[in-house]
């Protein structure tokens, strides 16, 4: 089944937005957008398990020889938060001793 969708975006340095159509099988684009709202809600085994959530997807789109790009950036996001969540932590426990 091949679907159509319109992807929109908006180019940084002139502020214009451009829209490209494609068709295809986009059953593995269908991903949650992390906010770091969303991020720093989540409780540290919740955030781990997404990490390893996105992990497992990228490796098996590679597997099938599809684009992991999309994934790779909310992966990016929430690896970002467990770093940050280390920082803080280190840096508490270096403070209290």
């Amino acid at each position: 089944m091949s679907n159509r969708i319109t992807i929109s975006s908006t180019n940084g340095r002139d502020k214009g937005t451009q829209r490209e159509e494609i068709t295809g099988d986009f059953s593995d684009l269908v991903q949650r957008k992390y906010t770091r709202e969303m991020l720093t809600a989540l409780s540290d085994a919740e955030l781990k398990a997404s990490e390893k959530e996105l992990i497992k997807h990228i490796n098996g789109l590679r597997a099938k020889n599809k684009s992991t790009h999309s994934f790779e950036i909310e992966l990016c996001y929430v690896q970002d938060e467990v770093n940050r969540r280390a920082a803080v932590s280190a840096h508490m426990s270096y403070k209290d001793s």
